[in-house]
């Protein structure tokens, strides 16, 4: 199990978290509509990729990113990150991270909150956004522009994050045999006794405060409890309640497996 010291560490964390977003919260609507959301930010993301133009809350020059190339007909690659424009989907490898205990994310980066997550992975928050932005996603400021004058965010809370609707699943191979899952079947709810309802993943695209990108900041992707921070949020049932997740053993892959992680945008853009 997880020891007391790192759930320990991980409560002191939440509660700097909550100081971050309520910081977020009483920025200015204008200084907000920055949050990777408008038209313009897209752009100016997409030419952070070309130019060497520091990434906000990175800490890094984006020099140092990798451009984006063809790595095989169709699929155009950033880095550790895939963008498959015709199935409209990004992927990216991780590895199981926790098989047992409880869990608040499905998927952080080796920086992030490893102590409560399923899986990890190296790919940079950073770079998963701005290959979601050529695809089109939508945050959950574009999607709700009410969201941006919250007041102050608390985790988990009973309203859940807006955003464009994705499918989540995960991939590896047994021997010979390519194995697919959904996400939802990786993960364990306690209070019903089964798997995570399906159909609940929001792609919200994170949020911008002090100048920093917090997912890439905090190296926080997928969340099972409402997390603003996070890239990628579940909004269904229990996405309020931190005690109910765990991980369902009965699907997992084998230790040290390679695993590839697919994102893919079920809303189309509007016109």
């Amino acid at each position: 199990g997880v020891s007391a010291e790192r759930r320990l560490a991980g409560r002191k964390a939440k509660g700097e978290r909550q100081r971050r977003w309520r910081r977020s919260a009483e920025t200015p609507l204008r200084s907000r509509a920055f949050a990777i959301g408008s038209c313009v930010v897209a752009f100016w993301l997409v030419g952070v990729v070309a130019a060497a133009t520091p990434w906000p809350g990175s800490g890094l020059d984006s020099s140092n990113r990798p451009p984006i190339k063809e790595v095989r007909p169709g699929v155009l690659g950033l880095g550790r990150v895939e963008i498959d424009r015709r199935q409209r989907s990004v992927s990216f490898p991780a590895v199981l991270n926790l098989s047992q205990g409880p869990m608040e994310y499905f998927l952080v980066t080796a920086y992030g909150k490893t102590h409560e997550s399923i899986l990890r992975t190296e790919a940079p928050p950073s770079d998963i956004h701005v290959v979601m932005l050529l695809l089109g996603a939508r945050d959950c400021w574009t999607n709700d522009p009410s969201a941006s004058r919250q007041s102050t965010v608390v985790n988990p809370t009973g309203k859940p994050v807006a955003g464009g609707k994705i499918s989540l699943a995960v991939s590896w191979r047994a021997g010979d045999k390519a194995i697919t899952r959904a996400a939802e079947e990786l993960v364990f709810n306690q209070a019903t006794g089964s798997v995570m309802a399906s159909g609940n993943w929001v792609y919200n695209g994170s949020l911008i405060a002090d100048g920093n990108f917090l997912a890439q900041a905090e190296g926080s992707l997928v969340s099972l409890i409402t997390d603003p921070v996070a890239l990628v949020n579940y909004i269904g049932p229990g996405h309020d309640n931190d005690r109910i997740w765990t991980v369902n053993t009965n699907s997992l892959p084998p230790a040290n497996t390679p695993l590839q992680v697919t994102i893919k945008l079920e809303e189309r853009p509007k016109k």
